[in-house]
């Protein structure tokens, strides 16, 4: 850290000079190693869809570095951090703001030559880098003020015209021919080049299957829950195929429903984010190396570790919201109660803290993509050794677990009666929270809260709109309250109509 000057008359030479420029600032050389902070305007970190968290970062430029030029580290150090930018975003379109403050906060003035050319009160204004020398000039500007030095990172957006109007569209219309359709999901964590690319890409290969649903891309990877017609999962499979990163994505299936009677999803969309899964860390995980996120395995395997005897049964933890976990869960988990994902990370160090590291511990989630980075965090951070999540989540156990009944239904009705045994019974009690039309799909007829709105979800048909309304503002006034273990509040709901 750069040392502060004890007095304010240290800091009174650039103040004088604010409209002088920065040029004759300090004569003293910088250290070979400068941390310099920089932050993302609000009008590009919502362009891309970047939560508040993930808006600032702190670099360390080293001055002695021959091969690599201070701006070049600074701008790659950027580039790496944040993934994918506009593809406009260049080291013309960049301006960088030095916010040089005095000791009452205020910023010294800097001259029209130093400022950028940016409007509007989002838009940073100041000295526009260009090149190393403004770099080290504002590293000396800063450190004779004892600061370290703070950039602001933005780019040229285009004009916005206002949200595209959302089109509903009727799935009975979209598969009229055959309204017999199922639900899927799929994500990997491939990394994303160029998400543009891709986004339109998909837009183009996934309407001719004629899906429903969403898509999500980013550079970490592409995640999306959709509705198929049921007769042409083969040419979602090929639409897949001839996309190179989903080439070896499994699909994981879920529910048949009628189009006719069941609407899950009214439109499809394709959406660029900063991450497919928001979760808040300043440094992103592993999910690409062998044992980097822990083990997956199958439902059976999963089934056959939970029905051992009480003593020799490994640690469950539910990694879903508070929400989801008390209308349905699994026998003896123990859930994080978080309102959103990114919650998870200080939930799991105090669930597992003083945990022996080799003590078997189980995660599940709905569809499996939030296991595999809380796999990577107990692994990577925590130190865990024998980790394992349930391959495709609840919806892969329900599958398997219809599978098994139909399974011993045909083995009963067979003419060997000595091959007949019981199909296994369900260890997920209650409705597994979706996040679509449907809300809920019932496993078993347990009826886990009583609370009035989240019960809302056990009644077959009814009450979505309610539920989804109770759930945002319930979450919102735990937020609001700082609640920090997520659990709903106590307030009666006020029956305010509230997006999702």
């Amino acid at each position: 850290r750069l040392a502060r000057p004890a007095s304010a008359a240290a800091r009174s030479p650039l103040r004088r000079r604010g409209q002088a420029g920065m040029a004759d600032v300090a004569a003293a050389a910088a250290p070979a190693a400068v941390a310099v902070k920089v932050s993302m305007v609000d009008a590009l970190r919502r362009h891309l869809r970047l939560p508040k968290k993930e808006r600032k970062a702190r670099f360390f430029i080293d001055l002695d570095d021959a091969s690599t030029s201070s701006y070049e580290q600074l701008m790659r150090s950027v580039r790496e951090h944040w993934g994918w930018l506009p593809d406009d975003f260049n080291l013309r379109h960049t301006a960088i703001e030095l916010e040089v403050r005095g000791g009452n906060g205020a910023s010294a003035e800097a001259s029209d030559h130093e400022r950028g050319d940016a409007a509007g009160d989002d838009a940073p204004t100041g000295l526009l880098l260009e090149s190393a020398a403004d770099l080290e000039r504002a590293i000396l500007a800063a450190r004779a003020l004892g600061v370290a030095p703070t950039f602001k990172l933005s780019a040229p957006l285009p004009e916005r015209r206002g949200p595209p109007p959302r089109i509903k569209v009727d799935p009975a219309e979209v598969m009229a021919d055959n309204p017999l359709a199922r639900m899927v999901s799929f994500y990997t964590f491939a990394p994303v080049a160029d998400p543009g690319a891709l986004k339109a890409e998909l837009e183009s290969r996934l309407a001719s299957v004629r899906v429903l649903g969403s898509v999500y891309v980013a550079p970490e990877g592409v995640n999306g829950q959709l509705m198929v017609r049921a007769d042409m999962l083969p040419e979602l499979r090929a639409a897949f195929d001839a996309v190179e990163v989903l080439r070896s994505v499994e699909i994981n299936l879920g529910d048949e429903v009628r189009a006719d009677e069941v609407k899950p999803f009214h439109r499809f969309k394709v959406t660029h984010k900063g991450k497919v899964l928001q979760d808040g860390l300043e440094e992103s995980l592993d999910l690409a190396s062998d044992g980097a996120t822990g083990e997956e395995i199958a439902a059976a395997q999963w089934h056959a570790e939970l029905s051992k005897p009480e003593a020799d049964r490994p640690l469950l933890l539910d990694c879903r919201n508070w929400y989801e976990s008390q209308v349905g869960r699994f026998d003896g988990a123990q859930p994080l109660n978080t309102a959103k994902f990114h919650e998870s990370w200080p939930k799991l160090e105090e669930a597992l803290s003083g945990i022996d590291p080799s003590r078997r511990v189980l995660t599940y989630c709905t569809g499996g993509i939030r296991c595999v980075k809380v796999g990577a965090y107990l692994t990577q951070r925590l130190g865990l050794k024998n980790v394992a999540r349930l391959e495709h989540g609840i919806v892969g156990y329900k599958r398997w677990l219809e599978e098994e009944q139909a399974r011993a239904r045909a083995r009963a009705g067979g003419v060997d009666v000595d091959e007949r045994s019981p199909p296994p019974d369900s260890l997920f009690r209650g409705t597994n929270f979706v996040f679509d039309q449907r809300v809920g799909v019932k496993i078993t007829d347990d009826r886990l809260t009583d609370d009035p709105f989240l019960s809302l979800i056990y009644e077959e048909g009814e009450g979505s709109q309610p539920l989804r309304e109770a759930v945002y503002h319930e979450t919102r006034k735990h937020e609001a309250n700082g609640d920090v273990d997520g659990e709903p509040s106590d307030a009666p709901f006020d029956g305010g109509r509230r997006p999702w």
